[in-house]
């Protein structure tokens, strides 16, 4: 209970007026002399006593009426549960968040659900008095209202320029965030700190709008009113594009490339034969259909050849529905032309098994520029201008030191290793494995030479990409005969390729931030085994730099709307044009900075999905792809009455009076209509019984 015009209660004491009154009135009656006849004094008291009742009720009766009057002009409300019987009847700062999430843009046979929240959002704006105030905020947008906006002209459709500020469509493909809508909105409150706090959260609920972890939100909202107001379509019919990865790991030009798309069903209705395509470069160059259930998911497969090297850019897309955002997922490759690669190793003898493999003489079409040195031959130049480096039996690097080739490494470059005769294990993994993170090598096993390997080839990962194309699942690979072999420990960080018979590593792979690590833990030289010599040999060693710097760099890891793109190139120049070109063709000019190892490229302005290329001058130097957080496809609404519950609030529908229903909890139920009636029947009794004769 509580009182809306709780001034007027100070008239109160007003009761007492017809009691002080009363006994003020009354006179005390003369003593006359009389006839005493029996019959008249019993009749004299008889009469006396019901004088008394009716002066006792008509009292009862003023003193009632002034007191109904008072409280009826104090206008008292009931409140209702949850609400701050305070905040009843005050000042009101109302503080509306306005998804503008991607998902609002789902078309229905109304028209678009934000539109359909900005029409709520009017009725919001309509409720207030011209001493309230108000903000919209747009989670991904702006908060228009930076400060107090007074109502006047907000109300009954605001055609005005406010109104066009904060019901503009929203520009980008941003998930939800009304959390921080919430945050900011606290800030706001802030400034009216006697007023009523009023959050209106006006969405489409899909998905996870809140992560409910986030226990500050619930301490937030516990003095303010908190409406829940879900927009949502009955009938949706819209599939997404969840994600489009490269099957194929290895690309070479002229090489036929697998696409992998991942669709689902997001909306309400099953969706029958619906056209998948894979666009690359701009053009189609396949296509599959597939029916899909609400709510199920499915995987096609498309192909592609990659006709040249340099960047490229694809995406997988579907016809289009009532999200159309969703309805594409783009990547980007980069296709290795040329690759340079420095093999450095103690003798030519030792080189030559690798330089053969790697640039065989007289070839038609080489893919590689080999360039062999000795290790007191190699420079930090060489580094810089390589792709891939193959260390064959090297245990010391005079000009170079091992610190370079763990740069190298780290920034993106392919390292291979090959033990030998030359190497000491404790060395080679006190400077090399050990800084990169790498398990150390153990002593040698076997004899140099022998005739008797000490161990025969074990297993063989063929789903490995390496290996993808080149031999038959069930092919019978002959065993190299190795004699001396170098123990591996065991660690999470490598993955092994080959196994020997024992089942120890006979080759590992190693991601080492941007670069790849692929360690032998026996050598080429033929005194420690004949792999040289055998068919395994020479594609896994010509196909071991085109897929790490596949897996390293060419394959871009695609980027969310709104996340920064950045890039560390350790080629380009710091002095150059660089911009950025956005999927509308817009180019933003762009200033790199020097950072440790290379020069460090950052955008921000990710707000579209599509491709984003770096441009040095005219030249494509780099490729991103930018995609919508798959989560926001999930059409489906969350549990808006549980959210209600863990916010404090209540949940206003679509078929609710929006007006009455915060009426109500603005002024509460008021009690003055009927105290006015109980008045006016307390004066029509006090009425009736005056006038009767005594």
């Amino acid at each position: 209970m509580t009182f809306l015009n709780p001034s007027v209660l100070y008239a109160l004491p007003a009761v007492t007026l017809p009691l002080l009154i009363h006994f003020f009135a009354r006179r005390r009656a003369k003593v006359l002399p009389f006839s005493s006849l029996r019959f008249l004094k019993e009749l004299q008291q008889s009469e006396i006593r019901r004088l008394r009742l009716r002066e006792w009720l008509l009292l009862l009766l003023r003193t009632l009426a002034v007191a109904l009057a008072v409280l009826a002009f104090a206008r008292p409300a009931v409140v209702p549960p949850g609400v701050n019987p305070k905040a009843v009847g005050s000042r009101v700062a109302a503080a509306v968040v306005l998804d503008d999430s991607y998902s609002m843009q789902v078309a229905t046979p109304k028209g678009k659900l934000f539109l359909e929240a900005c029409d709520r959002v009017d009725q919001i704006l309509s409720t207030l008095n011209a001493s309230d105030v108000a903000v919209v905020i747009r989670p991904r947008g702006t908060a228009w209202a930076s400060k107090a906006i007074p109502v006047r002209g907000l109300r009954g459709g605001t055609t005005g320029g406010r109104r066009r500020r904060w019901a503009e469509e929203p520009r980008g493909a941003y998930d939800t965030d009304l959390a921080g809508g919430v945050k900011t909105a606290a800030n706001w409150f802030a400034r009216f700190a006697d007023a009523r706090h009023e959050l209106y959260l006006v969405s489409d609920f899909a998905g996870q709008p809140f992560a409910r972890q986030d226990t500050t939100l619930r301490t937030r909202t516990k003095d303010w009113q908190v409406f829940l107001i879900p927009v949502s379509a009955e009938h949706i019919l819209n599939a997404s594009v969840q994600q489009a990865r490269l099957e194929s790991q290895i690309l070479e030009p002229g090489s036929a490339v697998q696409v992998v798309g991942n669709l689902a069903n997001t909306g309400t209705e099953a969706l029958e034969e619906r056209v998948v395509q894979l666009g690359w470069q701009g053009r189609p160059v396949d296509q599959t259909t597939v029916s899909l259930k609400p709510g199920e998911g499915k995987s096609v497969r498309l192909r592609v050849i990659l006709a040249k090297s340099g960047w490229q850019s694809g995406a997988v897309s579907l016809e289009d529905d009532a999200l159309t955002t969703d309805n594409a997922f783009w990547f980007a490759v980069q296709v290795p032309g040329r690759l340079k690669v420095l093999v450095v190793a103690g003798t030519r003898r030792e080189a030559r098994p690798v330089a053969t493999a790697l640039s065989p003489p007289g070839a038609e079409h080489q893919i590689y520029d080999v360039v062999v040195k000795t290790p007191s031959q190699v420079a930090s130049a060489d580094l810089r201008d390589v792709d891939a480096t193959f260390l064959v039996d090297v245990n010391a690097l005079p000009a170079l030191g091992w610190a370079e080739v763990v740069r190298f490494v780290r920034q993106g470059g392919t390292l291979v290793v090959f033990p030998g005769p030359q190497v000491e294990p404790r060395v080679l993994s006190q400077q090399l494995l050990g800084p990169l993170g790498l398990p150390p090598l153990g002593e040698a096993r076997g004899t140099p030479g022998s005739a008797v390997p000490v161990l025969t080839l074990g297993r063989i990962d063929l789903s490995h990409p390496l290996f993808q194309g080149v031999f038959e699942k069930k092919a019978r690979i002959a065993s190299p005969a190795f004699y001396v072999v170098l123990h591996s420990l065991s660690s999470p960080r490598i993955r092994p390729i080959l196994s020997y018979s024992d089942g120890s590593p006979l080759l590992y792979e190693a991601s080492v931030d941007a670069g790849q690590v692929f360690v032998f833990t026996t050598g080429v030289d033929t005194s420690w085994s004949d792999l040289s010599r055998r068919g395994l040999f020479v594609p896994l060693v010509v196909r071991l730099p085109i897929y790490g710097q596949s897996k390293g760099q060419s394959i871009v890891v695609p980027v969310t709307v709104g996340q920064k793109l950045r890039l560390v190139d350790r080629r380009l120049p710091l002095e150059n044009d660089y911009a950025v070109q956005r999927p509308n063709g817009v180019r933003v000019k762009i200033t790199p900075r020097a950072v440790g190892g290379g020069v460090l490229f950052e955008y921000d302005e990710t707000d579209v999905p599509g491709i984003y290329e770096l441009l040095a001058g005219r030249d494509v130097v780099h490729v991103w792809a930018v995609n919508p957080d798959p989560r926001e496809t999930n059409l489906k609404q969350a549990d808006v009455q549980a959210l209600a519950s863990w916010l404090g609030g209540r949940v206003i529908g679509p078929g609710a009076d929006l007006g009455k229903v915060v009426e109500s909890t603005r002024r509460g139920r008021e009690l003055w209509p009927l105290l006015s009636a109980l008045l006016f029947a307390v004066l029509l009794a006090e009425t009736l019984l005056a006038r009767t004769r005594p």
